[in-house]
């Protein structure tokens, strides 16, 4: 009921004229008498609150849409905890996690106005939503309840239950609780910047209810106990930056912190961000540039409707999603997918395919995703069939929202109702830019200023008033016009859809890279023997001046991989002894090439796991998937320890040319 209360009143505070009662009866799919009731416990709530109430004459129900409302507080008073026991229960554990080391049912009572027998039968209900998280509820005569399980799962269960709990800001959060939160978002978009990563509204809501789930449990005196790195000890981004700002941290939480809270905060940060496409690969690129490879490959076998193998864009996309997915997983964590209806209804056969798929990568990396993240991964295949598809006769549009989603749906609903139009979606301002690397739509609409380079944005007002309307049909009007012009040339279309501008040449993002073996990509002169290296930098120079000589690279590639080894050269070294320097392929590459440095003396690059490094392997990549058969089969040679120490202590090319070729193998010099 209270969902169907916030629908009406939302519906009709951004009605710009009256909406009748049977319009509501269908849109909430109950009676109008029904509808007549909903409306009587809405007024006496608007009543309560001093507001204006609903008005109902010859059969329709009108709002005054100059009253600003917090339907969230109207709907969701006080005496909702008694008639939402999903609410009650959700809020009462959400408490009790909060809370010192014990507690009685009186203090549960106390806060919540609530009966000592309303207290027992919902500690007896959430007994088993406990034990989903690894944890039980246990109480003692005379000494009270108290929470029996690790401290890694205590958080995870309270970050959970927030981000369910939408509107436990707006009716439980004290003073100092959304200081704190405001303090967190500055912290959030602080740490967002430095690691160069766009956020979702998603991503950014699971940050803060992180934060304030470790904020909270440490003034209690919960403390993490062990490592809860889901990377284990390698080294990544997040924990350079949290241990630099280790200051900063510790004045957000008001509590000093050790490295396993440290640790821990940067496997959130991990588990939120989402690398740019042109940013440097992650510290497990490697294996995950096989995994996405072999996945793609799959959802082939199973869903061949579509050729994502040619769709270099798919498997950017993925290698990107890959990284902040596996962390969640490693968590136990998840965040709100949007979309998911989307991807488990429109697109159920698609989503089948990629699930039965997912069993392999899953296998891999030792986690098992959630539902909501399944939804993600074929929501970037679905973005492949789109990006397939001609251009429609109906107008594609995106509509971006602000506020919450009940508004957005019902704008979605009258835009739809008045236009010929396909509205693709509904997004929140940090979602629509990524979005829409991966789609295609004619037009945005939007209720908040926002800058989308490349695309017309159409601002519009939370009513959607007439005024609203004549604006959109001129843009409509001119976008049919545009549309009539003289057609554009059907690669040049796909290119278009491809990279996500509306124009250029070439036919970037859709053929199909040659792969190459690595007996092409590494001639014997690419590779030197036991170089006396000065420092890391002189050794990824050495690796990039051998590239140069090969016509691999241009000398800016090599700068390129010098950059890059100083800012992330602590997961370049990928293994003990091991280091791959490289750069982004729009640095300078010309082709597929490997070069190969042994160093005279082991080099430190700054990865206390596997430094000191004994062997540096140059790559120049031109794209996303070319170098992938040779870096496989060089990568199959690495495996193997023994291997590794042969090509360490070689004296000469053709011992390391053994080692990768064997007796009887060649490279081309």
């Amino acid at each position: 009921m209270v969902d169907r209360l916030s629908t009406i009143l939302a519906a009709l505070c951004q009605a710009s004229e009256p909406v009748s009662i049977s319009a509501l009866a269908e849109r909430a799919g109950v009676s109008s008498r029904t509808i007549y009731s909903d409306i009587s416990r809405l007024n006496e709530r608007l009543s309560r609150a001093g507001m204006a109430c609903i008005e109902v004459k010859h059969g329709e129900a009108s709002f005054p849409s100059s009253v600003g409302v917090n339907i969230a507080k109207v709907v969701f008073d006080g005496d909702s905890l008694y008639t939402d026991r999903l609410l009650r229960r959700k809020r009462i554990a959400e408490q009790t996690l909060m809370l010192p080391e014990r507690f009685s049912v009186t203090d549960i009572a106390q806060h919540f106005n609530l009966s000592r027998n309303t207290i027992m039968r919902d500690f007896s209900a959430l007994s088993s939503t406990y034990k989903l998280y690894s944890l039980s509820l246990e109480g003692e005569q005379f000494r009270g309840y108290r929470i029996l399980g690790e401290e890694l799962d205590a958080r995870r269960m309270l970050i959970q239950l927030l981000q369910e709990d939408q509107l436990f800001i707006d009716q439980e959060a004290a003073e100092d609780d959304r200081a704190f939160l405001a303090s967190a978002c500055e912290s959030i978009s602080f740490f967002a910047q430095d690691l160069g990563v766009r956020l979702s509204d998603a991503s950014a809501r699971f940050l803060e209810f992180a934060l304030f789930a470790t904020w909270r449990r440490l003034s209690i005196g919960k403390h993490l106990t062990s490592n809860t790195s889901a990377s284990g000890e390698m080294w990544t981004k997040e924990k350079g930056l949290v241990i630099r700002e280790r200051n900063r941290l510790e004045k957000l939480l008001e509590h000093s912190l050790d490295d396993t809270e440290l640790v821990y905060i940067a496997e959130c940060l991990a588990s939120a961000s989402g690398l740019e496409p042109k940013a440097p690969l992650s510290e497990h690129w490697i294996q995950y540039g096989f995994l996405v490879q072999q996945l793609i490959e799959d959802v082939q076998d199973e869903y061949p409707l579509a050729n994502y193998l040619e769709d270099s864009q798919l498997y950017s996309g993925l290698m990107n999603h890959l990284r902040p997915a596996y962390h969640r997983a490693s968590m136990g964590m998840s965040i709100d997918n949007p979309l998911y209806d989307l991807a488990v209804g429109e697109y159920a056969s698609l989503h089948a395919a990629v699930c039965t798929a997912l069993v392999t990568l899953q296998d891999s990396l030792g986690v098992v995703f959630s539902e909501q993240e399944q939804a993600y991964f074929t929501l970037f295949f679905a973005a492949s069939i789109e990006r397939n598809r001609l251009i429609p006769n109906r107008p594609r549009i995106a509509l971006v929202c602000g506020t919450g989603r009940a508004t957005s749906e019902i704008i979605r609903a009258r835009i739809s109702g008045r236009f010929d139009v396909e509205v693709v979606g509904t997004f929140g301002a940090r979602e629509i830019p990524a979005w829409l690397e991966q789609h295609r739509v004619n037009l945005v609409l939007s209720l908040v200023p926002i800058e989308l380079p490349g695309y017309d944005v159409l601002l519009i007002g939370s009513s959607f008033t007439k005024d609203d309307e004549e604006h959109l049909a001129l843009a409509l009007n001119r976008l049919a016009e545009s549309m009539r012009a003289p057609a554009v040339p059907a690669t040049a279309s796909r290119d278009a859809s491809a990279d996500g501008s509306h124009g250029g040449s070439g036919n970037q993002g859709r053929c199909k890279p040659a792969s190459i073996s690595l007996r092409k990509a590494l001639p014997s002169q690419a590779i030197s023997i036991a170089y006396d290296a000065h420092d890391k930098v002189d050794a990824v120079r050495e690796a990039g001046r051998l590239l140069v000589e090969m016509d691999a690279c241009s000398p800016e590639y090599v700068e390129a991989m010098v950059e890059n080894v100083s800012s992330n050269g602590v997961y370049i070294v990928v293994a003990p002894g091991v280091a791959f320097p490289h750069a982004a392929s729009s640095s300078g590459a010309k082709s597929v090439g490997f070069s190969i440095v042994t160093l005279k003396r082991p080099v430190a690059f700054g990865n206390s796991i596997n430094d000191p490094v004994h062997l540096c392997i140059g790559l120049s990549m031109i794209d996303h998937q070319s170098h992938l058969k040779a870096l496989a089969e060089l990568v199959g040679v690495l495996n193997d320890p023994t291997a590794v120490a042969r090509i360490m202590d070689a004296q000469t090319k053709h011992e390391i040319l053994d080692v990768l070729f064997g007796s009887s193998g060649h490279v081309p010099s």
